[in-house]
């Protein structure tokens, strides 16, 4: 994932999506990490839907701008 963000801001220069991408990884990558136990159970999966509705907004984002770079195949 963090690679075709990374590949993605190279290409069209959007650093929202690239930010997106981080953040949204950094969210289920931590709650992978995060015991249930920490949080409350409904807390733990709500978070993880969220970071989960992040990275899919960010990749249709990403893919959208590339498709824009027609110099650029996706």
């Amino acid at each position: 994932g963090l690679y075709s963000f990374i590949r993605g801001y190279q290409r069209h220069h959007q650093l929202r999506i690239l930010l997106l991408g981080i953040v949204g990884l950094g969210m289920i990558s931590l709650m992978a990490i995060i015991p249930h136990s920490s949080l409350h159970k409904m807390g733990h999966t709500q978070l993880t839907l969220l970071a989960s509705g992040i990275l899919i907004v960010a990749h249709l984002l990403n893919r959208k701008s590339c498709l824009c770079h027609p110099e650029n195949p996706v």
